[in-house]
């Protein structure tokens, strides 16, 4: 992601083009037709607005390059939302305000449009089971708590390594009994630091965002688990579904 991002323009005002590609998204969907020939330009200039987007302060303030990969994500979503499923304010839409309010819900639908039986459920064995409103939100802001907790912890005491520390031969397999404690631990905290603080980011960042949509209203239905359990990640293909 770094290679990506030293390609991507400076820019004073990347937060002003972030924002500018939500708001395009929107106009795109709510305002033009499914065949419109708008469409595919409008797409470009939001994929512009992105990459110039990619080196501001409100992308790269997000730790484990989850900005830059939101980023990317929402380039995907806003092609496959206006080029490839073609869609269009729903029929009961009528009013101005509504369909408005349908495009915004789009561009900031947290999971973009997933159907929700392919998302965690909120229970185990109770497939079924919503908790009550208070009940996740007290849960998600204790998510919010630990996770921030783990990713300050893991930003802001990183193991020092030198470039020595990199003159080392390949097949790590093949010399485990000659590998130096050093070397391990680095290797450990490579991993550690790589998987963790990504899953902390975007776990935190969608427990406020849960936290926020309770408090404005939103029905806790409409929000399920971010990621799955842990127990179930027993291949590499469910790891990553």
């Amino acid at each position: 992601m770094e290679l990506v991002n030293s390609f991507a323009p400076q820019s004073r005002y990347s937060h002003v083009y972030f924002l500018l590609a939500h708001v395009l998204l929107t106009i795109g969907l709510v305002y033009t037709r499914s065949n419109s020939k708008i469409r595919l330009p409008l797409l470009l200039v939001i994929i512009a607005c992105c990459f110039a987007s990619l080196h501001g302060p409100l992308v790269r303030s997000i730790p484990g390059d989850v900005g830059s990969d939101y980023v990317f994500g929402f380039i995907f979503h806003a092609s496959h939302f206006m080029c490839l499923a073609k869609l269009t304010p729903p029929p009961d839409a009528a009013s101005k305000s509504r369909r408005l309010a349908w495009g915004a819900e789009k561009m900031l639908d947290a999971r973009w449009g997933i159907s929700s039986q392919h998302l965690p459920s909120f229970g185990k064995d109770r497939p079924q089971f919503v908790p009550s409103r208070v009940c996740l939100f007290l849960t998600r802001l204790w998510d919010f708590g630990w996770t921030s907790i783990v990713a300050y912890l893991l930003l802001n005491y990183r193991l020092h390594v030198y470039p020595d520390d990199f003159l080392v031969g390949n097949g790590f397999l093949h010399r485990l009994s000659s590998v130096s404690a050093r070397e391990m631990a680095i290797r450990i905290h490579g991993s550690i630091f790589g998987l963790f603080l990504p899953y902390c980011t975007l776990r935190a960042a969608h427990s406020l965002a849960s936290c926020i949509a309770i408090v404005c209203g939103d029905t806790p239905s409409r929000w399920r688990p971010l990621f799955g359990s842990i127990q179930e990640a027993y291949t590499v293909r469910r790891y990553y579904a």
